[in-house]
């Protein structure tokens, strides 16, 4: 079984820990945050935010990640990123309840005796075939000249929703990998930016932008969240998702209302 089979196993009791602490914080912490700057308001640095089996989550160490989290978004989205949508992408509760779910996952690795460790991961470089001659391994010299030497450089693509789709084309990326419920909106979004629109491929995305965020405060919300838009499009009969799946609630349900509303003269449906 793999680590991720464990963590999947152990999601729904993961979860409800997850969403006391989170509720907790939007209580507490989030108003101080933004409405006096999570450079200087709210908690104090050492403040506890969080403990996973004994594992702790500092405002400071809050603060970095909720900051660096910004930051990306406003290379993306500049003056245009104002609080009020900071709120309504819900950006502290995602950070914090990542870096739970971070420390969730090295606890369970942990538990379970799964390492990684450095020679382990060198073990597996030296063993692709194509870094390899006369069976044995090219070297380290000649693997970093490869790497140099890449042309065209190596490729990437951005993934992760499509929430930093527009960054991740002005540095390079060639292409993405967002679930494929409403595939059409970051086909659109992308040949904005093809065309020099960028503007109008910011201004799309930036319409996007709250709903992706909210299904992705957790992997299985998403997934229930394709699903049933993949419904309601015409392409599935039911919105079935494998254990543990998420239920989608009155509030999810409304906000793909919503969604598909906001959307319908850019993603068709099809009658079955």
């Amino acid at each position: 079984m793999t680590m991720l089979d464990t963590m999947r196993r152990h999601r729904n009791i993961l979860k409800w820990t997850l969403a006391l602490v989170v509720l907790a914080f939007v209580l507490l912490y989030i108003p101080s945050f933004l409405n006096t700057g999570a450079a200087t308001g709210g908690a104090a640095s050492a403040d506890t935010l969080a403990t996973v089996e004994g594992k702790t989550i500092s405002a400071a160490d809050f603060r970095r990640r909720y900051q660096a989290q910004v930051n990306a978004y406003r290379t993306s989205y500049g003056g245009n990123l104002t609080d009020a949508l900071l709120r309504q992408m819900q950006v502290p509760q995602q950070v914090l309840q990542q870096m739970i779910q971070e420390n969730a996952e090295v606890t369970e690795a942990e538990r379970q005796g799964i390492k990684v460790s450095d020679a382990e991961v060198r073990a597996a470089i030296f063993s692709i075939p194509g870094l390899q001659e006369n069976g044995h391994f090219i070297g380290e010299d000649r693997y970093r000249q490869l790497l140099r030497a890449q042309d065209p450089p190596m490729l990437a693509v951005e993934g992760y929703a499509g929430l930093q789709l527009p960054d991740a084309i002005r540095r390079g990326a060639v292409g993405s990998q967002p679930g494929c419920s409403f595939t059409e909106l970051y086909q659109q979004i992308w040949g904005c930016f093809a065309e020099g629109r960028e503007a109008e491929g910011d201004r799309l995305h930036g319409e996007l932008l709250p709903f992706v965020s909210y299904w992705m405060q957790d992997t299985e919300l998403i997934i229930a969240a394709e699903k049933y838009i993949s419904v309601r499009r015409g392409w599935f009969a039911e919105p079935y998702c494998r254990a543990p799946a998420h239920r989608l609630d009155a509030e999810e349900v409304r906000v793909i209302d919503v969604f598909l509303a906001r959307f319908a003269d850019r993603l068709p449906t099809f009658a079955g």
